[in-house]
């Protein structure tokens, strides 16, 4: 039944909802998405945006992108961390590098005069580029990415994988990694040291209305990264001294495996490690 998929579709799976019951939501944590216009009012994020940046020259509507890395990052029912305080940063749709490097480096500056508490310990950025292939821009958002790093920020963008990740799904049992397979887009195509992270057949947050949810088989890297920045969020929540080499170490140290062998990546071993 599609309303069954529905349902199905918004579990982060690999064990998140039982992390949640223990307690590990990302409560207490700030986290920020640089993304596409995002609808304020669904109510599957509305009351976890502490913070919403938009520029004046946005003259767009909100837009499918964001509401559904929002929904996977912190959705109330999708989010791998519901409890995080979500900092949002709207930019034009396109491939802005500068426009984007800006607002990392408003991150940036934010934290300069704040305590570890204060600070927005995590970046979600959908967006990626390929090595020798130069864009407008694209020095200035390797510079801003290079210099939040160094400040202590988690900041996950699908050009910056120390871990081969890629992306995956199950369409029939979410919290079995057995089930999983790579992601539709792949083709096949994967090697031997990939970690899948759930991008398929999953649910979230209809941008046309605050009520309604959007349910889809095939996603791309872009649902990765809100993947991997909620479940930052949830080890920061634990050991808010975690830094971001080590965290990438863990995950990669407490991979678990699908029925082919193929690596994927494991919430609660993670948590369980920090």
């Amino acid at each position: 039944m599609p309303k069954n998929f529905l349902e199905e579709g918004k579990n982060p799976g690999l064990g998140t909802r039982d992390l949640h019951k223990r307690g590990f939501t990302g409560k207490g944590v700030k986290v920020a998405i640089i993304d596409q216009k995002l609808r304020l009012t669904h109510i599957e994020y509305k009351d976890r945006i502490e913070r919403y940046v938009e520029p004046e020259n946005i003259d767009e509507h909100p837009s499918m992108h964001g509401s559904a890395v929002s929904s996977l990052l912190c959705g109330a029912d999708c989010g791998v961390a519901p409890e995080v305080s979500l900092y949002y940063f709207a930019n034009k749709s396109g491939r802005s590098f500068k426009a984007i490097s800006n607002s990392l480096n408003g991150i940036i500056r934010f934290n300069l005069e704040k305590s570890l508490k204060e600070r927005i310990r995590v970046v979600s950025i959908s967006i990626g580029y390929k090595n020798g292939v130069e864009e407008e821009g694209l020095i200035d958002f390797k510079n801003s990415v290079d210099k939040a790093l160094r400040s202590g920020i988690f900041v996950f963008y699908i050009t910056n994988r120390h871990l081969n990740f890629i992306g995956g799904g199950s369409d029939t049992d979410k919290d079995d990694p057995l089930t999983y397979k790579p992601a539709l887009y792949l083709n096949g195509r994967v090697r031997k040291d990939s970690i899948i992270v759930p991008t398929d057949y999953r649910a979230y947050a209809d941008y046309r209305d605050d009520i309604s949810y959007i349910y889809e088989e095939k996603g791309g890297m872009s649902w990765a990264e809100p993947y991997l920045a909620g479940l930052a969020a949830l080890c920061l929540q634990k050991n808010d001294v975690l830094n971001f080499p080590d965290f990438m170490e863990i995950a990669k140290k407490t991979v678990a495996h699908t029925k082919d062998g193929v690596g994927i990546i494991n919430p609660g071993g993670i948590v369980d490690s920090i």
